[in-house]
This record gives structure tokens, C-alpha cells and sequence, in this order.
């Protein structure tokens, strides 16, 4: 049966829907945060529980073991990833605060290597986690040097819904944010991601200039004072321009026909 491209979007939309804070899910409750029939959730399910991807627990669906194993082939083939594990790891046990690598996917901030804080109070991210565009320094870092076309059309589409109380939900007051990290050419935040956490963020570089993705630092606030965060970005400076090393000998790819990037 041959599958369509609109079956395939919906399908991974339900996928989109696992996080965190909400590890299972039925048909019915798919259906309503969807807003389609049952049949047509249904329908969507059985696609994804036939080829892998979620599987029937306890009355309600999880993500199946098989995710595990494609994400492990995302790290094994991802070149920017393989350029910035040793970077972010190095940038964490430099610090003692938790480190994350960051690219843009879609129309989301994604964490792909995290080197964890050992301290009892620390900020925890799990990788794969997607993040909205308009939350955090790790997303004002990629954001801010994007061609201004590309942030506009990715912005126009952004979902505003605030993550806290901090989060920057005016999109001109998020232009000025942006304006502002191009000038000094870094990102922070404090609470706009979870409450009580400020971040820092660089952004890293392909050799032509094309922002590839963020380095970010994350942690209590209590912790971060004045001296703490010039240490932490020197730290996360120096961390970023061996990242861009690596990058050196990424090649560049080649426009896609129809001028689609």
C-alpha cells in the first residue's frame, strides 16, 4: 500500500507529540490534540506501530526501542555532531555546568550533544529535545545570524506560547534581542527556557559562514554571577572556535534543485 506525503507528515507530527512531560498517549487523546477523526488517528498509529516506532503499553502508546537504534545512527553519521563531542565535553568539565550543542531542524532548536553537570543542583537536558525558536540563548544564537529572509519565514511560523513567565513572546522585542547578540556576538538568557536557569550561548560556524548551530551553557541561577559568567564564556568562546576548526573540511552542499536550501 503505497503511503501518501500528507500520511507521512501526520505520522511524524505524532511522533513530535512524545516528550518529556508527556510519555504516553492514546488514540483518542492523539485524535483531540490533532483535532482529526479517531479513524484517521488510528489509521496514522497502525502506520507507525507497523514499521517500529510505537508500540501498545498498558493501554496507552510509547515510543518503541527501535528509536533507539536510528538515533544512534543519527550520532554515528551527523558530522556536526562528531565535531562538537569532545568540544562540549571538554567546555563542561572546564565550567562544572551542564553543555549543549544545538542545531536548527525544522522549525526547532535541537540538542544533539549534552555533557551533563556532576553538581547536585544543574540544569538536565536530554538530547533529541526539541526547543522553541524563540526560547533561550541556544535558539537567539542560531536565530540572530540566520540570512534575515530565512529568521523572518522561520519567525512568521514560530509558535509564541510562552515556556515561563520570562520567555520573549513579542516578536519585535525578540528582533531587538537578536539585534543585540549579533552586536556582541553571543546570546544569554535567565528563566525563559525553566525558571531560576540562565544560559549563555556562542554560535559556531561552517567555513563559509553559515551559522551551523550553537554552544550553550546552562545553570542556577545562584550560581551565575558576574565572575562565574565571564569564566563561562571565555570558556564557551575558546570551545566554539575549536568547533569551527572542525568544520573546516565540512563541504559544502550543494543547493537542491528548485532552489529549495
Amino acid at each position: 500500500m503505497a503511503v501518501g506525503n500528507s500520511t507521512i507528515r501526520s505520522s511524524l507530527r505524532i511522533l513530535d507529540l512524545f516528550c518529556p512531560q508527556r510519555l504516553r498517549w492514546t488514540v483518542s487523546e492523539i485524535a483531540a490534540e490533532m483535532s482529526i477523526t479517531y479513524a484517521t488517528a488510528n489509521r496514522y498509529v497502525n502506520a507507525l506501530k507497523s514499521s517500529g516506532l510505537l508500540e501498545a503499553e498498558r493501554g496507552s502508546l510509547v515510543l518503541a526501542p527501535r528509536l533507539l537504534y536510528l538515533a544512534e545512527l543519527v550520532h554515528q553519521s551527523d558530522h556536526f555532531a562528531h565535531a562538537v563531542r569532545a568540544t562540549v565535553d571538554e567546555v563542561a568539565d572546564q565550567t562544572g555546568e551542564t553543555v549543549i550543542a544545538n542545531r536548527l531542524v525544522d522549525h526547532s532548536i535541537v540538542g544533539v550533544v549534552r555533557a551533563e553537570s556532576h553538581r547536585v543542583v544543574r540544569f538536565s537536558f536530554e538530547p533529541g529535545q526539541r526547543m522553541p525558536l524563540n526560547a533561550g540563548a541556544a535558539a537567539k544564537a542560531i536565530m540572530a545570524f540566520l540570512p534575515a529572509s530565512t529568521a523572518a519565514r522561520l519567525l512568521s511560523k514560530a509558535d509564541w506560547r510562552p515556556m515561563t513567565e520570562s520567555t520573549i513572546t513579542n516578536p519585535v522585542a525578540f528582533d531587538a534581542e537578536l539585534a543585540l547578540v549579533r552586536e556582541q556576538g553571543w546570546a544569554e538568557s535567565t528563566g525563559e527556557v525553566e525558571q531560576d536557569i540562565y544560559a549563555m550561548a556562542v554560535p559556531v560556524f561552517f567555513p563559509w559562514r553559515e551559522v551551523a548551530g550553537s554552544l550553550c551553557l546552562c545553570g542556577p541561577t545562584f550560581r551565575m554571577d558576574g565572575a562565574a559568567r565571564q569564566r563561562c564564556l571565555a570558556a564557551l568562546r575558546e570551545g566554539a572556535a575549536g568547533i569551527n576548526r572542525h568544520l573546516a573540511d565540512q563541504p559544502r552542499p550543494r543547493p537542491q534543485r528548485g532552489g529549495q536550501a
